[in-house]
């Protein structure tokens, strides 16, 4: 077989013309499109470090946030815990100042309950030692111990305070009419007085105002024994009845 110059050089030529619309035709784009892919492969691999850089951040931040969140959890957590045992003391203590109020104001009533107690066994022993005392006197008494009392009204009447003997100038001045003096001048007695006795009290009674005056006798068995001189106003006591009374209302007042 002989090797033809003419056909061997042709054959180049038509290698080279496939050559070159290999490379204009076929190999400049799929170069292109190797290209455009590498590109964006490269891209893709950049945007991916870029997500994954920015995952880490929001991870370090989450991460951060949730460690920040942990340490105001625990902070919230203790000062919860310190409001919460304040709020408990203040409370107890509002608690214990409430009880020891009760407490003393349940002492204080009790204090005042066994006094009130205390204070009506006293009026009640006062009642019942004057009415005992009363029915003693009421067995005791007598006309004669009546006259006594009178007389010793009788020696009582000018040593009056002062006060009482302008209060009685008073009720007998010089402007009242006899008869009004005379109905303001009652005297009551236990026993019925024996006329000697009236009148030395009338006659008292005038020398003690300064003017003749008018008196009426009455008797008064609740009295026990001794007189009672009404001045209008003004009374003079000189009974069992009334020093009782007067004994037992002191009596109570100090209580």
């Amino acid at each position: 077989m002989e090797l033809s110059w003419s056909t061997f050089l042709l054959e180049i030529i038509n290698f080279l013309i496939l050559v070159w619309i290999l490379k204009h035709f076929f190999y400049a784009p799929v170069v292109s499109v190797i290209e455009r892919r590498r590109k964006g492969i490269e891209d893709s691999l950049a945007q991916a470090d870029a997500m994954r850089s920015e995952a880490k951040q929001v991870e370090d931040q989450y991460k951060a946030r949730l460690s920040q969140w942990e340490t105001e959890k625990k902070q919230a957590r203790e000062a919860l815990d310190k409001e919460i045992n304040d709020e408990r003391a203040r409370l107890m203590e509002a608690l214990q100042s409430a009880v020891d109020k009760e407490r003393e104001k349940a002492k204080v009533l009790e204090t005042r309950r066994v006094s009130e107690l205390q204070r009506k066994n006293e009026q009640q022993a006062m009642n019942n030692a004057a009415q005992f005392t009363s029915k003693l006197l009421g067995r005791l008494a007598s006309p004669e111990m009546e006259n006594k009392i009178c007389e010793l009204l009788l020696e009582e009447l000018p040593r009056l305070p002062p006060e009482r003997l302008e209060a009685l100038g008073n009720v007998f001045s010089s402007d009242e009419t006899p008869i009004a003096a005379q109905a303001a001048v009652k005297v009551s007695s236990a026993y019925d007085l024996t006329e000697q006795c009236c009148n030395s009290i009338k006659t008292a009674l005038s020398d003690l105002v300064g003017k003749p005056i008018e008196c009426k006798f009455a008797r008064d068995p609740q009295l026990i024994a001794g007189l009672r001189i009404n001045f209008g106003p003004l009374v003079l006591r000189a009974n069992l009845h009334d020093e009782l009374q007067l004994f037992i209302e002191s009596a109570n007042e100090s209580a």
